[in-house]
C-alpha cells in the first residue's frame, strides 16, 4: 500500500528552498506524489511545493497517524509532540498573493507559476509583475463582513473563515484544522492561535500605496502563530514540506 511521509526542509530563502525542494527528487523519482507534478506554459513537467490547502491537509493527516512502523518492524505509538511537529513548524506554499500597485483588489492563486518557476538566483522580497498578465488566473481575496485579516480569530470566527475556505477547498477538513489547533492549544506566547496576516498591510489597506505590482507566496504560519496565514516575502528563512512516497 502506497504512503506518504514527511519531512520538513529549511532553506535560507523562497527561491533557494523551491530549487533544493525539486532537485532534492533527483534519482528519486518514485518519491515524488503525483500531485506536485505541474506543467508549466512552456510544457516543462516539474515539481511544485504544496498549496496552501495541501498543506492543511498534511498536517491534519500526519496528526491523525497515531503509529509508524520502525525499520525492525516494530510499532511505534507516536506521541502528541509527533503528531503536532508539523502543526507547530511555519511552512511555503505555491500557493500566491498577487498584490496590483496604487493599492487594487488583491487575488490568491492557488498554484501560481511565477513562484514555482522562480529563478534560484531571485533577490528581492517580492517578484514584480504586470498584473494585467495575471487577469482571470486567481480569485479575488474575500472582503466583506465577519471576514477578519491582521487580527486574531476566535474558534468560532475561524471556522466560518471565507478566506481560509476558499483556500483548503473542503470545509469538513478545515474544520477538523480548526479543532486540532484550538483543541490542542497551539498558540504563540501571545495566544494567538489563527489568523490571516497580510505582509505590510492594516486594514487591508497599505499604510503606503505599492508603486508597482507584486507578487509573494503564502505560507501557513508565522512569528504570530505557526497555525496562521501569512503573505511574505521571499527573502525569509523558512520551510518547505517534502513528501515522500514509501511503499
Amino acid at each position: 500500500m502506497t504512503q506518504l511521509r514527511y519531512e520538513l526542509m529549511r532553506y535560507a530563502s523562497y527561491a533557494k528552498g523551491m530549487h533544493a525542494l525539486r532537485n532534492s527528487y533527483q534519482g528519486k523519482e518514485a518519491e515524488i506524489p503525483q500531485q506536485l507534478l505541474y506543467t508549466t506554459t512552456a510544457g516543462e513537467t516539474i515539481v511544485r511545493a504544496q498549496t496552501i490547502g495541501e498543506i492543511v491537509k498534511v498536517r491534519v493527516e500526519d496528526f491523525n497517524r497515531l503509529t509508524e512502523t520502525n525499520t525492525d518492524g516494530s510499532i511505534h505509538k507516536r506521541t502528541i509532540e509527533e503528531r503536532l511537529r508539523l502543526f507547530k513548524n511555519t511552512t511555503y506554499s505555491c500557493t500566491g498573493l498577487l498584490m496590483p500597485k496604487n493599492n487594487g483588489p488583491m487575488s490568491l492563486i492557488e498554484e501560481c507559476e511565477e513562484l514555482i518557476t522562480i529563478a534560484e538566483d531571485h533577490k528581492g522580497d517580492y517578484i514584480t509583475i504586470d498584473s494585467k498578465t495575471m487577469k482571470n488566473k486567481g480569485i479575488p481575496l474575500p472582503l466583506g463582513k465577519n471576514i477578519y485579516y491582521n487580527e486574531p480569530l476566535t474558534q468560532e470566527q475561524a471556522l466560518i473563515a471565507e478566506p481560509w475556505i476558499v483556500l483548503v477547498g473542503d470545509k469538513r477538513l478545515f474544520e477538523e484544522y480548526v479543532n486540532i489547533v484550538f483543541e490542542n492549544k497551539i498558540t504563540s506566547t501571545g495566544g494567538v492561535a489563527m489568523a490571516f496576516w497580510l505582509l505590510g498591510d492594516r486594514g487591508i489597506q497599505s499604510r503606503e500605496t505599492r508603486l508597482e505590482d507584486r507578487l509573494c507566496p503564502l505560507m501557513l504560519g508565522s512569528h504570530y502563530s505557526s497555525s496562521s496565514l501569512q503573505s511574505r516575502v521571499l527573502t525569509n528563512l523558512d520551510n518547505f514540506i517534502r513528501p515522500k512516497v514509501i511503499e
